[in-house]
């Protein structure tokens, strides 16, 4: 080098075989990563890493431990079932949260079928509402369902739950904030056990996958054991003979499961002659059920559908057993003969005695409860026009406001079907290659503006973090969507329809018996104007609702508001709805001036208005009314959502007749 100019340095670093790497190419390939993975993509064509996250959390030894002596006890241990859940508390989560407590401490659940207590470890009487209070800021929540075999033999299970409490703190090393509640409506006493999500340091509380699993199930085993002592000869074969009969899944499926070929064959054949006469038996109980046939060379046809049909199966017990009373149209305690139990469309309609819910129902709310008790699927119960008792599965709680019992409701099943937006990420997906991005689509359709393109994209991203299979390119951030696009979109529609099958309409919050001299639009109205007659029964609910529709007539003819014809038919004021909604409107302020105190003022359209938001009022036609407390008096204003987490402030707004601009807090800005 004899020049100063003769060296030109490099920038960059050396490579593992020497080469040097520019830092400009991986600066920017490690920001475009990063902004990939902050929009929750992943990596397309990375590795699957090795790491489960199983030990991570409390427990994670002493999980460990217990999970691999599971099963090494023998048929002589007591056997606990072990349901767990992990509930996310964000968003509706609070609410579950509510929902959940208030079901599990329901009327029917104890022995006498009383309401269940909560207790602790420290009172029988636990105060939940504090405990909700406690758990407010919490980022998630635990449920356990705790269900020995042999909870029979316990006059309750406080002694067994408290120790297990006990026995957890100990393996996972902190304090515990927990309440539980003991059911006995069901053939198998359990307990349902909450735990804050949060440690004695106020903490996130993370609990070792392993512990989840395996470590609550043997801990809870080794207490009843000690209570009660290994299971003898007899009780085993007294427990093996009940599981042959049972309907519902048992030890004997899973070792028929264990044991099934990929062409769905079980043969039966055993060293132990005891144990294949039990196989025996319960494959030809199986076939009762249809789910299993010889097949006439020695082996047992199974079906794909076994566990989850006799789980299903199992519920359905579980729900009629637990209705008892609920069903009796005289309070004498039979059940209707006529039950029809639809479990959500999963099964479809088949011997289990469940089916899928597939025309409207119409009819009385006898009762709302827990179908899936850790799932926190909820049931209704419809005493309905059809004659039918009707036990639907109305999937996740959360996703239904409470319901009145005795109200008058309509259930019909959801639709699964393609969104607008789907077809257009298809079309364009189909013109770019599989891939979708807000410049392909400009670029697909010269057209499209850019929010509306926008909202594509959300709709991806909502698929996408579904585990649907659609991923973002970590390079330019495209949704690689495939070509196979609309059958994606419309599988992801599907599990969204498992969550909440049902769609609930409230016809009336009131009982039938009200409505027949209610000064209001109600839905006999509905039914007595509408052209299209609902069949109704002669039995049950079908026959009340004849009655009350004759009634609603002559009472309609005493206030004038029909008119009888001379053929038989009536005529009325094509404003009966209307004329109807005022005198109701005039009722319920009637009512409120009373509570309040105060005399019922008008808002006039394009007026200015300040005061209190003390709740609000629903009239029998639906319509939803805020009631704002002025100094003098108050109004009944057009209600918005927005309006909910806003109760017992001070509010304002702008009337515009039918709607309201409203503003919240002392600098309100409007609101629509």
């Amino acid at each position: 080098m004899d020049r100063d100019d003769g060296f030109e340095p490099r920038v960059g670093r050396i490579g593992r075989n020497g080469r040097a790497v520019s830092l400009g190419r991986e600066f920017r390939n490690q920001v475009i990563k990063t902004r990939n993975l902050a929009r929750g993509g992943k990596a397309v064509g990375s590795k699957p890493s090795s790491f489960t996250g199983a030990r991570l959390g409390r427990g994670s030894g002493a999980g460990t431990v217990l999970a691999s002596r599971s099963g090494t006890a023998g048929v002589r241990g007591r056997r606990v079932m072990v349901k767990a859940r992990i509930v996310k508390l964000a968003g509706k989560g609070k609410g579950a949260a509510v929902a959940h407590m208030r079901y599990v401490q329901r009327d029917g659940v104890t022995r006498s079928g009383e309401r269940g207590e909560l207790y602790d470890g420290l009172s029988d009487v636990a105060d939940g509402k504090a405990f909700l209070e406690r758990s407010d800021g919490d980022r998630h929540q635990f449920r356990f369902i705790v269900s020995p075999e042999d909870g029979l033999q316990y006059d309750d299970l406080k002694s067994v739950t408290r120790r297990l409490m006990d026995q957890m703190e100990t393996d996972l090393g902190t304090k515990l904030d927990w309440v539980a509640v003991d059911h006995f409506n069901t053939g198998h006493p359990h307990t349902h056990i909450l735990i804050r999500g949060r440690d004695d340091q106020d903490k996130d509380l993370v609990i070792a996958r392993s512990y989840i699993t395996d470590g609550v199930r043997e801990r809870a085993s080794d207490i009843v054991s000690f209570d009660l002592g290994p299971r003898t000869e007899l009780e085993v074969e007294q427990s093996l003979q009940h599981e042959m009969r049972a309907g519902r899944f048992t030890s004997l499926d899973q070792w028929i499961l264990d044991r099934r070929q990929d062409d769905g064959r079980v043969s039966v054949i055993d060293a132990s002659p005891e144990r294949q006469s039990l196989i025996t038996g319960r494959l030809k109980r199986l076939e009762s059920f249809d789910l299993a046939a010889p097949d006439g060379q020695g082996y047992w046809q199974v079906s794909k559908d076994l566990e989850p049909a006799l789980r299903q199966l199992g519920r359905r017990g579980d729900i009629i057993n637990s209705l008892r009373y609920d069903l009796s149209p005289d309070g004498q305690g039979q059940l209707l003969e006529n039950v029809r139990i639809h479990d959500g469309g999963a099964l479809g309609t088949n011997n289990h005695g469940t089916s899928s819910l597939t025309q409207p129902i119409t009819g009385r709310l006898v009762r709302r409860g827990l179908y899936d008790e850790i799932e926190d699927r909820h049931y209704l119960i419809i005493d309905a026009t059809d004659g039918q008792a009707h036990v639907v599965d109305i999937g996740k709680g959360e996703n239904t406001p409470d319901l009145t019992p005795n109200s008058v409701l309509r259930l019909a099943p959801k639709t699964v079907e393609l969104r607008s937006v789907d077809h257009t990420i298809a079309d364009v997906a189909a013109a770019t290659g599989g891939r979708y991005s807000v410049e392909l689509h400009l670029n697909h359709d010269r057209n499209a503006q850019q929010t509306f393109a926008e909202t594509h994209v959300r709709r991806l991203e909502a698929i996408r973090r579904y585990g649907s299979g659609i991923e973002r390119d970590r390079y330019n951030g495209e949704f690689i969507v495939g070509h196979n696009y609309r059958e994606t979109a419309l599988a992801y529609e599907r599990q969204k329809a498992a969550q909440t099958p049902i769609r609930v309409e409230v016809l009336s919050p009131e009982p039938l018996k009200v409505l027949e001299r209610k000064g209001a639009y109600t839905w006999l109205d509905k039914e007595l104007t509408s052209p299209d007659k609902m069949p109704l029964s002669d039995k049950g609910f079908g026959a009340q609702v004849t009655q009350a529709l004759r009634n609603r007539y002559n009472w309609m003819i005493e206030e004038g508001l029909f008119q009888s014809n001379d053929d038989g038919t009536f005529s009325y004021d094509r404003n009966l709805e209307k004329q109807l909604t005022a005198r109701e409107k005039v009722t319920e302020g009637q009512r409120l001036s009373q509570e309040l105190g105060k005399p019922m003022g008008h808002i006039h359209k394009y007026e200015n208005f300040e005061g209190k938001l003390t709740g609000s009022v629903t009239l029998s036609n639906g319509d939803k009314f805020a009631v704002v407390e002025r100094a003098r008096d108050f109004a009944l204003v057009p209600w918005r959502p927005v309006l909910e987490r806003h109760i017992g402030k001070a509010v304002g707004g702008i009337s515009r007749g039918d709607d309201v601009s409203w503003s919240f807090g002392r600098d309100r800005g409007l609101s629509r």
